[in-house]
């Protein structure tokens, strides 16, 4: 991801996805993760969630960023059928990350 306002484009990942549903991978980028997931692993329901935090100390240093530093995180879960088979979080500083959403009518 490119720099945004002149500052590295970092953030802090956790997954908890069942090891032996699909390979790892590096980053912490969804959308370098899905077109992954669903080549090896069909599910059936997926959910987004993006909320603010503020980062503690090991966040804050992982992001090399100020503790308490405004963040947005992101979570998503899959599953297939009633199963739940991913969970991955990623925390992105707010001052060097913007969501963006363009309509056409």
């Amino acid at each position: 991801m490119p720099p945004f306002r002149g500052r590295p484009a970092l953030c802090a990942g956790t997954s908890a996805d069942q090891p032996f549903r699909r390979p790892r991978s590096g980053g912490c980028g969804l959308q370098r993760r899905t077109p992954r997931l669903l080549a090896h692993v069909p599910w059936t329901e997926a959910e987004h969630r993006i909320t603010a935090i503020n980062a503690d100390p090991a966040t804050a240093k992982k992001l090399e960023a100020p503790e308490s530093t405004a963040c947005l995180a992101l979570e998503r879960w899959t599953w297939r059928g009633e199963e739940r088979i991913t969970y991955a979080r990623q925390l992105y500083p707010g001052d060097r990350y913007a969501l963006t959403a363009h309509f056409h009518a």
